[in-house]
């Protein structure tokens, strides 16, 4: 059955087709070719890539205003952002390698790959925890949080409450780190929870990581440019924001896992045995 100009902006029978997937399609294609001519075009790598980035901002809002979204086109968007990502983390290393000198070359390889490795592992352990609690989930982008928000406001409080009161000064300095850490740690809960809560925090954050790593690239043609150094320290609060976001959202993932694995029953190996050896006989 032929597909109308009218049945492709709905959600049709040919998924692959929809609007959010060939967005996708088209993002892999001008992440690739920005790659591949880095080292010797860098301005045409520049706007493949940014035309790339803006591809990955429409497929999401073309899925939510059509109705197109789909659990191929949350995975495609996810991989392909780690792939992006990694793949712009390694011209930026590559331009390291080509600039810098060999003592400064490893810390900076150290970093980037440790921020790679911390962004894939936590992306797929939470997709993974939530298909294996909830179901699948439309986007990897969403989160769920164990502690309510009132509860969490009320440890809050209670906390401030504490630490301001006249009894505070003569506590051990002991216990006034430990209140003073968990203060910090609320607070750094309650930044997160905005972070997943308000897509445009979460996008600018997102944006800012893509953007340092692109300033970064191109600085390193030009050290002197004095705009990228400046974009470079505007994208670096979001940088590390979404790095922390990372962090907790890894914690938070393998915590749910090993709850799960600690609530399922164990398999007797008896068992196994007996069964492995019963469909020997059958096959027999």
């Amino acid at each position: 059955m032929a597909l109308s100009w009218k049945d492709f902006w709905t959600r049709h029978g040919y998924p692959a087709l929809y609007v959010p997937q060939l967005l996708g399609y088209a993002r892999i294609a001008l992440a690739l070719h920005a790659f591949a001519v880095a080292m010797v075009r860098p301005s045409q790598t520049v706007s493949l890539y940014a035309l790339s980035f803006v591809c990955d901002e429409l497929d999401g809002r073309f899925a939510r205003m059509l109705g197109q979204s789909t659990q191929f086109g949350a995975l495609l968007d996810m991989v392909t952002d780690r792939v992006a990502t990694t793949g712009l983390a390694a011209i930026v290393y590559a331009r390291a390698v080509a600039v810098l000198d060999a003592d400064t070359v490893c810390p900076v390889a150290l970093v980037l790959f440790s921020l790679v490795a911390l962004d894939i592992f936590s992306h797929w352990m939470h997709m993974t925890s939530v298909h294996a609690g909830h179901g699948i989930k439309t986007s990897h982008k969403e989160t769920r949080s164990s502690q309510p928000v009132g509860s969490r406001a009320l440890a809050h409080r209670s906390l401030l409450t504490a630490h301001r009161s006249p009894l505070a000064a003569h506590r051990s300095p002991l216990t006034v780190a430990a209140h003073r850490l968990l203060l910090d740690l609320l607070l750094v809960q309650w930044l997160i929870r905005q972070y997943y809560s308000k897509r445009m925090l979460m996008g600018a954050c997102c944006v800012s990581v893509e953007v340092l790593l692109l300033s970064l690239y191109a600085l390193s043609f030009n050290p002197t440019d004095a705009v990228l150094q400046g974009v470079i320290a505007a994208s670096l609060p979001g940088f590390v924001l979404k790095q922390v976001a990372n962090v907790l959202q890894l914690v938070e993932a393998a915590k749910a896992l090993l709850a799960m694995d600690a609530r399922s029953p164990a398999k007797s190996p008896s068992r196994s045995r007996s069964r492995s050896k019963s469909s020997g006989r059958s096959r027999r």
